[in-house]
């Protein structure tokens, strides 16, 4: 596979506290327009730098986004605007919907 040199990203990652696990809840995306290793790390962390979002587990071959997320401080609705976003850089074009 080709690696473009302007479409490295670097993968976030985001501490977890384990008392969290009681307030988890999880949700499936299914993402478009993802084409590399390099769009799911973008679309992974825009929904991960999300307040309220745990974790963040993406498959590039399926492209579904597995998200565990606190349902008091965030909605399942919030995940869309900010997977749309990470493409907005004039290269890529993302879309997500919710499968559950």
């Amino acid at each position: 596979m080709n690696h473009d040199s302007n479409c490295h990203v670097e993968l976030i990652h985001k501490p977890f506290d384990e008392k969290d696990v009681a307030s988890i809840s999880k949700a499936r995306l299914s993402v478009s327009g993802m084409g590399c290793p390099n769009c799911v790390i973008r679309v992974r962390n825009a929904i991960l730098q999300l307040d309220g979002v745990n974790w963040v587990d993406a498959d590039l071959e399926t492209g579904v986004i597995q998200v565990a997320y606190n349902a008091e401080r965030i909605s399942p609705a919030q995940f869309m605007p900010a997977v749309t976003a990470a493409g907005n850089d004039g290269r890529h074009n993302y879309r997500a919907t919710l499968i559950a």
